[in-house]
Formats: C-alpha cells, structure tokens, sequence
C-alpha cells in the first residue's frame, strides 16, 4: 500500500492538521499548498531587484523617482496577468488541436487618479493568427482561462472588471 507523510489532509468538510505522519493514499484526498518566497533588493534611488527563484526582474519607475531601469510593479502585474492567461489560452487550444502560426495577448489598464492608484478595469485582446481558425474554440478556451485557470485573473477580478475580446487574423 502506498504512504505519504504530509502535514494537511482533507477530509469531507473539514481540514485535520497532523504532525509529520504516513497515511494511506487510497483513503484520503490530498491538496498540495503551494507558497511562494520572494525577495528584493533596494538598488538606487527607488530601483529593486526581485529574486525570483532563479530569475532576477528589475523593478523601477520613471523619472523623476526612478531612472527607468526596469519595468514598474503595476506593469509588471499587467504583463503576470497577460502571460498567465496567455499560457492557459495557448495550453487549451493545443488541447482542442487548433492550429495557430502566432498567439498573442495585450492589455491595458486604466490607472485611478487618486491613491492608492490601482486599476479601474483591465482590457485584453487575444489575438491569433492561423488559417481557418475557429472562434468558438478560441472564446471557449479564453472563457475558461478567465473563469477557471488563470489564478492572476481571479486575483486581479476581485478588485476590478476584466473585458475581453478575441481578433482573429488570417
């Protein structure tokens, strides 16, 4: 029989916490709780470094805060959101075998005047390019990534309104 030490399990409506323990896999449903580590670094002026597993992303802001050295943090969420939504959409097409020769998103968002400046509403456009494309698959694929995959679509919904809209190009 296998086992497996883990320290949350879930049983029906409720969560047991235990102390490292082996438990029969075929009995229980487990839920595997991911939590990210991220650090950055003050470089100058208002410049940062992020460490990102292995990756480093500088952060900064334009004059005359900043001296443009990287992207700023919003922008940076604009461009999380663009790429997660866009690696759902493009996971689900090769799934429903729609042949595309170039995918890609844009967006833009709206920024408040007021502090803290958050956006009022994000736009997308998902564009592909491909011989007898079918929209249908597309809008589904793209419904789907914004109702149910894209995790930074979820987060950035509770705070503002995500339209869409889908061009196809032959």
């Amino acid at each position: 029989m296998d086992f497996l030490k883990c320290l949350y399990l879930h049983q029906p409506a409720h969560w047991l916490t235990y102390q490292w323990q082996s438990f029969p896999l075929n009995q229980y449903k487990f839920y595997v709780m991911a939590e990210y580590h991220i650090s950055a670094d003050w470089v100058k002026n208002i410049a940062f470094d992020a460490h990102i597993d292995e990756h480093t992303v500088r952060m900064d802001s334009r004059a005359p805060e900043g001296t443009n050295t990287g992207p700023s943090p919003k922008r940076m969420v604009l461009a999380a959101l663009i790429v997660c939504t866009g690696m759902d959409v493009v996971s689900l097409l090769n799934k429903m075998r729609v042949s595309y020769i170039k995918f890609s998103v844009e967006g833009k968002a709206p920024i408040t005047p007021e502090h803290p400046k958050t956006f009022e509403r994000v736009d997308l456009k998902y564009i592909i390019t491909g011989s007898n494309v079918d929209r249908s698959k597309v809008e589904k694929a793209v419904m789907l990534s914004q109702e149910r995959y894209c995790g930074v679509s979820a987060m950035i919904r509770k705070h503002c309104p995500i339209e869409w809209e889908v061009e196809i190009r032959g």
